[in-house]
């Protein structure tokens, strides 16, 4: 989970781990001292909330993949870690003292806003149409080499961000992106962070175009037996 070549480490294996070790001690104190962790889940106004947090906080919070290169810095932590994965990284002590949160996202209007990212970063085809980025996301490829849709995370919703095994929310406050500035403001009173939110990074989506125009029946029907642990946990509706 650590990345590698932002750390001081030496091509010698032993002395990697130990300064592996070192560096994950000290993030994790660093953690604990500022008191809060923020479970960033892809296309949620993560990467602008994490250039933020890096920015007052440090690189623990930080974020190096940034399209806006002027607000990238060192990452200790690989991008979008579910929840799960942190709990074990820090232990059920610290986390249980900790103030988690995160934001999630109609998944219809996640799924338009990763296709606009996507063909934003050169990562599928250009020409490619939205009906049938969604169709080849239906076909559930994932594992199968050469598939846009290869990995596994493109079908992660943000409950396996924020959830455990039996669905239990594992953070202790879930933001909405519809209600993005509201939460944020809440977010930002419980951690200590004036102004949290100001910044808007990582944009995709055309402006002024409700998500809903981008679907037909079938489509929209896919999205929603693809996510539907979404829909049903965070009440959401087309």
């Amino acid at each position: 989970m650590l990345y590698l070549n932002q750390s001081p480490l030496t091509k010698n294996p032993t002395l990697q781990f130990m300064n592996q070790r070192v560096i994950l001690t000290k993030v994790i104190e660093q953690v604990r001292v500022n008191g809060f962790w923020f479970i960033d889940i892809p296309r949620t106004s993560s990467s602008s909330i994490r250039a933020e947090l890096g920015r007052i906080y440090g690189i623990p919070y930080g974020k190096a993949n940034l399209i806006e290169r002027e607000f990238s810095m060192g990452q200790i932590f690989e991008d979008h870690l579910p929840a799960s994965a942190m709990m074990q990284v820090f232990g059920p002590e610290i986390w249980d003292r900790l103030f988690t949160f995160s934001l999630v996202r109609n998944p219809w209007d996640r799924v338009l806003s990763m296709y606009h990212h996507r063909r934003k970063v050169r990562g599928i085809p250009q020409a490619m149409s939205f009906r049938d980025y969604v169709i080849e996301l239906n076909c559930r490829n994932w594992g199968v080499e050469g598939s846009i849709f290869q990995y596994r995370w493109h079908y992660f919703g943000s409950a396996d961000y924020v959830c455990g095994a039996n669905d239990e929310i594992l953070v202790d406050f879930v933001g909405h992106f519809e209600n993005r500035t509201e939460d944020i403001d809440r977010i930002a009173s419980r951690i200590g962070a004036p102004g949290l939110g100001d910044l808007t990074i990582q944009r995709a989506s055309p402006s002024g175009q409700h998500y809903s125009r981008w679907y037909e029946q079938d489509t929209k029907d896919m999205i929603k037996a693809i996510y539907k642990r979404d829909i049903e946990l965070f009440h959401y509706e087309f």
